[in-house]
């Protein structure tokens, strides 16, 4: 079965390119497109798709975060539709923003064909995508307190919280605590993401171990 796609972009030629894109890759069917945030939500309502890729530049229209707004609503009223963010915004507190406002994954206009076909399929399938090329350590690993960054170091070691808790001499809802606060700083929802996040960044080698 195809993946369903909708897209929305205010600019009709990156529509028109998207949906050359996919469309030549079998297993895409790109289902509607619109350049209106009011009509997205009409046809994400009325029109079954499994994907929406959403710009998060609406200005013109309904002021400067009608995008994220966008995408908050259409995570509300269509939870089964899976929202990818595809923009030229290349810094990662913009994906951050989208991610909290129900965006599963973030890629960049002038990313690699792949790398948009790997993340539509990614979403769809119910992972997350976030382009390679977003530096998430410039900001986020420096952001978590030292004792995050201790539990995130060991998550990405592969303990569980109990483990976790045994070793630095805290409760295990504590844990759970600053697991959860690190989770949402660094921009992952589980522990084989933090293993990709600290190995991409170098921090099995850098980090201290905690002891």
């Amino acid at each position: 079965m195809s993946v369903r796609v909708l897209l929305v972009d205010d600019h009709p030629h990156v529509r028109d390119g998207q949906r050359l894109r996919l469309e030549a890759t079998p297993g895409f069917e790109v289902v509607a497109d619109t350049g209106s945030v009011v009509e997205a939500l009409e046809l994400a309502e009325r029109t079954p798709a499994d994907v929406a890729l959403v710009d998060i530049d609406f200005g013109k229209e309904l002021g400067e975060t009608a995008g994220l707004g966008l995408i908050a609503r259409l995570s509300e009223r269509c939870p089964a539709l899976k929202v990818l963010v595809v923009t030229m915004h290349d810094k990662p507190n913009f994906a951050r923003l989208a991610r909290d406002s129900g965006a599963r994954g973030y890629v960049l206009k002038d990313d690699p064909r792949e790398s948009l076909i790997a993340a539509v399929n990614a979403v769809a399938a119910g992972r997350t995508w976030f382009s390679p090329r977003l530096d998430w350590s410039e900001i986020a690993w420096g952001k978590l307190t030292p004792r995050e960054r201790q539990v995130m170091w060991l998550v990405g070691q592969g303990f569980s919280n109990d483990g976790i808790g045994s070793r630095l001499d805290i409760e295990e809802r504590t844990v759970e605590t600053h697991r959860q606060h690190g989770y949402r700083k660094l921009g992952v929802w589980s522990a084989l993401e933090v293993l990709e996040y600290v190995r991409k960044n170098g921090i099995l080698e850098s980090e201290s171990a905690p002891h």
